[in-house]
This record gives structure tokens, C-alpha cells and sequence, in this order.
């Protein structure tokens, strides 16, 4: 008996504490939370990176981006198709991917190709690629859609280093592009009224759909004016590298990570947005009743 008493006293106890903890939730005065800018950024933009079978696939992010920026009609897309033996029929059944490279909007394809880009920063560096092994070793390129040209591809060692510091190169541009990207979407995310994490993430794709065609200009206007500088590779190990430009730009690949520095200030990276850290407020707690009462009748 004084058992069943216990468990009962427990039972009402913990009840009573749900209780009170709900009650208590519908009457806190702040209602959100505030998350680096830069976390929710870096996700939205990997959620509207297409992507086949869970995976990033760079011949199709190559044809959408050159169609993106008009660097090649959609014949010759076609064309590319056929040579790679890719049956546009089965293409077509891989959904938004296959559809953005046979028929789609050139906004929907910008916004895309934008998305690619900016999360390619976040991609393991394999280094291993960048040592020859046989000679179709000097016909790959890890970084599309960006191709070095023949006298880029003259080698003299085993390590391809000239492939490296084009690719490095492309890639410093990717980040400076990318680091005022998110700074665009930064400061035009809307303060009020405060949405939760889906409703802050509709807003970031509506500012990159927005900044997508200057977003990707950005990148070519970035590496014709710096590409042709020189690079100096201060070290290289089988997942890192670090290389700076006579620009004061440093760009710092480590496993997943990517830090971009101007002049000894963090641009990109560490959740620092041009040298900034930016917070966006977060709904967490759904708005009381009489509050949603209050804001239909007004």
C-alpha cells in the first residue's frame, strides 16, 4: 500500500512538473534565439545544392553552371551529353539535377550553380590527386568548371604544382566571391518579424536567388584580377593546404574546413563574415494565444 502510495505521489509529481514547465514556456518574455548567420547560411546553401543519390555530382554542376552563365548554349550541352554517353532520357528521371541541365530557367540554374560553388569551400581536400600517377593524371581537374589551360598543364615533377595553384587559385576566388555572398545575405535578412529555422532558410534563398548572377560575376571579375598573380604555397599535407597572393588574401583549407584571410583579418571562415560575426534571432517558442489573437485583429 505505502508502495502504491509512492509511485502514485511520483506519478503526480512528475505531471505536475510537465505541467508547470509548459505553463511556464507560454509565459517567457523572449521567445527566440539568436544563431551565427553564418551556420544557417552555410546550411541553406547545401540544401539547394543538387545533388544525385546523396551525392555532388561535378560533370552535371559543370553543365548547369556553364549554362548558368552563358559560357554554353543548350546545344552544346546536349552535345557534351552525347559524347559522355549520358542518355538524356535517364538524366531526365534523376529529378531537379537532370532537369536543370535539359530544361530549366537560366534563374533557377544561377541559383544553383551559386549554391555549388560556395559549398564547394566545405569539400575535403584530397591531395592525393595532385600527385601523378599515370599520364591521364594531367587531363583531370578536381575543381570544374574552371579548366587550366595548356601551359598551366606542363609538369615537371610528380607533384602536379601547376594544377594546384590554378585550382588554388580558383578556389581563393570561390572564397572571396563567396565571403561577400554571405555578407549580402547578412545584412538582408529580414529582423521582424522573427521566423523559425524553415522560415529564415526561405528567406536566404530569396537573397541568393536575388545576388546569384552578381555572385557568380563576382567569382570571374575575383580571379581575372588576381588569378595571374602569383601564389605562394606555404605548406601542402594529404588534407590541407595553405597559400596566399600577393594581394594579402590567405586562403587555409584544413579537412572540411576553410578560413580566408585579407590582410591578417578573418574574411571567411570560424563563422566570421568579412570580419564580422553576424546573429540572426531564431523562433523557438510558438507565440502565446492571445498574442496571435491580437495580431489578426490588427
Amino acid at each position: 500500500m505505502r508502495l502504491t502510495l509512492i509511485k502514485t505521489a511520483v506519478g503526480g509529481l512528475s505531471l505536475l512538473t510537465a505541467a508547470t514547465g509548459f505553463a511556464a514556456s507560454q509565459d517567457l518574455p523572449v521567445r527566440f534565439v539568436s544563431v551565427p548567420a553564418y551556420s544557417i547560411i552555410t546550411d541553406t546553401l547545401f540544401n539547394l545544392t543538387p545533388q544525385v543519390a546523396g551525392k555532388r555530382n561535378t560533370f552535371l554542376m559543370q553543365q548547369i553552371c556553364d549554362l548558368a552563365r552563358g559560357d554554353a548554349t543548350q546545344q552544346e550541352v546536349n552535345q557534351r551529353l552525347i559524347q559522355n554517353k549520358v542518355d538524356p532520357m535517364q538524366l531526365a528521371k534523376l529529378g531537379v539535377p537532370g532537369m536543370l541541365v535539359l530544361k530549366s530557367e537560366r534563374e533557377e540554374r544561377q541559383l544553383a550553380c551559386a549554391a555549388f560553388l560556395a559549398t564547394s569551400l566545405f569539400q575535403p581536400v584530397d591531395m592525393t590527386s595532385y600527385y601523378l600517377q599515370d599520364k591521364k593524371e594531367k587531363e583531370k581537374s578536381s575543381w570544374l568548371p574552371w579548366r587550366p589551360t595548356k601551359e598551366e598543364r606542363t609538369e615537371k615533377s610528380d607533384f602536379l604544382r601547376d594544377r594546384f595553384i590554378h585550382d588554388a587559385q580558383v578556389q581563393l576566388a570561390v572564397a572571396r566571391a563567396t565571403a561577400q555572398l554571405y555578407a549580402v545575405i547578412a545584412q538582408n535578412i529580414p529582423p521582424q518579424p522573427i521566423g523559425d529555422w524553415k522560415t529564415r532558410q526561405q528567406q536566404i534563398t530569396d537573397v541568393v536567388k536575388h545576388y546569384a548572377p552578381d555572385y557568380l560575376n563576382a567569382i570571374t571579375s575575383f580571379y581575372k584580377a588576381e588569378g595571374s598573380g602569383a601564389l605562394t604555397l606555404d605548406y601542402v599535407t594529404s588534407n590541407s593546404y595553405s597559400v596566399r597572393n600577393t594581394f594579402g588574401n590567405r586562403l587555409v583549407k584544413n579537412s572540411e574546413d576553410v578560413e580566408l584571410y585579407s590582410r591578417g583579418v578573418t574574411w571567411f571562415g570560424k563563422g566570421m563574415i568579412i570580419g564580422k560575426s553576424y546573429f540572426v534571432d531564431i523562433a523557438i517558442l510558438a507565440a502565446p494565444a492571445h498574442d496571435d489573437a491580437e495580431q489578426k485583429k490588427k
